[in-house]
């Protein structure tokens, strides 16, 4: 029998999941001084989640934010980019859990949410991913990036000054990662986001006492390390990041998701091709 509306569960999780995106809007629109925060609202749950730097950390820059960032991110940004980068849809939660470094009862909780959501359905050794833009969505939604930044400053120089200043092991994300991983950049950008260690960063650009900030350090973790490529973060990683910085980064968004509507039929010609030079390999 269905709802009250006269809707199927699968139509009502999708409706559901529309309602949070259009009622949780991309919080960091303006990241800069001041100290007033944004609250929204996702799945009946309220998050609170930085806009602005809080007063307190303009005359303390080296003091973290939090730098806490989630473990279930790992997860998210290992299917996803298993998935947009080669095709992957099956998935075990034991090999999740050992690739990720962590336990399955943080990586269980995470894929019973994605199945409640319809993004994934449960095979006996695992589960296969069936909505891979649904699963995006979510992690897009409830990623929060104010808790990852533990430093910020100002620096004088233009943003491509800044950004060849950079030490070699900070990673791009954000405006500077779209540019790097696609580029060109079809809108202009003030703010540098990277992952990196807040202490090399702050020792490489001096604290700053001005409330306008254009450099802002997010914390990295070893799995980000190791799916980054010559120093900008996975394609769905930087997603994420543009996503929760609001109207500025829309038309970036709209373009990484142009760019991933064809990536299962990259993937899958990219297999062919293998097969197709096997097949010619003399044996």
């Amino acid at each position: 029998m269905g709802d009250r509306g006269g809707g199927t569960k699968e139509a009502n999780k999708s409706q559901a999941l529309k309602l949070n995106c259009h009622s949780a809007w991309r919080p960091f629109g303006d990241f800069g001084g001041g100290s007033c925060f944004t609250h929204y609202r996702n799945n009946n749950k309220s998050l609170k989640v930085f806009r602005k730097c809080p007063k307190y950390y303009l005359s303390t820059p080296s003091k973290s934010f939090g730098g806490t960032t989630r473990k279930i991110d790992r997860i998210l940004r290992e299917i996803l980019h298993r998935f947009y980068g080669g095709g992957e849809r099956f998935f075990n939660q034991k090999g999740l859990a050992k690739t990720c470094a962590l336990s399955l009862g943080t990586v269980n909780p995470l894929i019973a949410r994605l199945e409640g959501l319809g993004a994934i359905e449960r095979k006996p050794l695992g589960f296969r991913l069936v909505d891979p833009k649904r699963a995006l969505l979510y992690w897009a939604i409830t990623r929060e990036l104010g808790k990852d930044v533990t430093y910020t400053t100002f620096v004088t120089d233009t943003v491509e000054e800044l950004e060849a200043g950079l030490p070699r092991s900070a990673i791009l994300t954000a405006y500077s990662g779209f540019r790097a991983k696609l580029g060109s950049m079809p809108a202009d950008y003030d703010q540098v986001f990277i992952y990196a260690d807040a202490d090399e960063m702050q020792g490489a650009f001096k604290p700053t006492s001005r409330e306008r900030r254009n450099l802002f350090v997010l914390t990295p973790d070893e799995h980000l390390q190791r799916l980054s490529e010559k120093n900008v973060a996975p394609l769905v990683q930087i997603y994420v990041d543009l996503w929760q910085l609001g109207a500025p980064a829309s038309r970036l968004v709209d373009e990484l998701e142009r760019e991933f509507a064809p990536a299962p039929t990259r993937a899958l010609e990219g297999v062919a091709k293998t097969l197709e030079r096997k097949r010619r390999e003399p044996k």
